[in-house]
């Protein structure tokens, strides 16, 4: 799916957004049928591991941590304002819309209002951060809890594996929390996870790593990876970073800890039905 859909955006428009040269195609359509296969497993696309932990646990708990992001990416440092801060961050305007959203879920499984938004008016301004994300929607449909990203900007090189990452993880654990409420269905299961990308993009900077991604793949005949080892990365290495938080979904001191909490969602993980890799789908409108 990943090597589609770099193809797919290499073939794209040339211009020049703030005056740098990239590639894209508009809208672009990603699907994953299961979102536990949402890591990009190629062992040729060097992703960092610590990227993939921290991003999902401060979303997780509604806690922007610059200081951590940057321990683990440094180039995030080039985002941050006077203050030493993110203003795009997503876990502090995730986590203020996620009770009502869970609530309006369990009282109407069928909405179409379980929507939240985090770019908005207020970004509208010189920022070195406005947020690429538009709105996340949650869907029950078929006893089927979906999950609908629209984005108004997606870096098919460096947004793409680590915003996979973050919002699959963030639907496992609002599936997880509904299956226990038991208030929608007898057996809520996970449905499908949907990006919608206005511009799916790749830099002029990234053209040449992107390429020898695809030529390096095809001469190893790099086939998908199961996720069964990544589970025990993501929850053992977690412990460095995760702490007592807020209760991301009551708003109340925390009565977990976040490790625990992410090793029962890796024990859905490993509980398949089958070990196959997931089907996915790339498209463009």
């Amino acid at each position: 799916m990943y090597l589609f859909l770099l193809q797919e955006v290499m073939e794209g428009y040339e211009c020049k957004p703030r005056g740098r040269v990239i590639l894209e195609q508009r809208p672009l359509v990603l699907q994953l049928t299961d979102p536990r296969f949402y890591e990009i497993c190629n062992p040729n696309r060097k992703l960092s591991k610590g990227l993939m932990i921290v991003e999902p646990l401060q979303l997780l708990a509604g806690e922007s941590n610059p200081e951590q992001l940057v321990a683990v990416a440094p180039n995030y440092a080039q985002f941050l304002n006077e203050k030493s801060e993110l203003d795009g961050a997503y876990p502090p305007r995730v986590s203020r819309q996620m009770p009502y959203i869970l609530d309006l879920l369990e009282r109407d499984p069928e909405t179409r209002q379980a929507v939240i938004s985090i770019y908005g008016e207020r970004d509208q301004h010189s920022s070195k951060d406005v947020p690429c994300t538009e709105t996340l929607q949650f869907f029950v449909r078929n006893c089927k809890l979906e999950l609908l990203i629209n984005m108004r900007s997606s870096d098919a090189w460096l947004g793409v594996p680590y915003d996979l990452a973050q919002f699959c993880l963030l639907q496992l654990a609002v599936h997880a929390h509904l299956r226990k409420s038991g208030k929608i269905c007898n057996d809520l299961e996970l449905g499908t996870f949907t990006l919608i990308a206005g511009s799916s993009h790749l830099y002029k900077r990234d053209l040449e790593k992107a390429e020898q991604l695809i030529r390096e793949s095809r001469l190893n005949d790099v086939q998908p990876k199961e996720i069964e080892e990544y589970p025990e990365i993501l929850f053992s290495e977690s412990q460095m970073y995760a702490q007592e938080v807020l209760d991301v979904w009551s708003g109340s001191p925390a009565t977990i800890h976040l490790p625990n909490f992410f090793w029962n969602l890796s024990m859905d993980l490993r509980e398949l039905p089958e070990r196959v890799s997931s089907s996915s789908m790339v498209r463009t409108l």
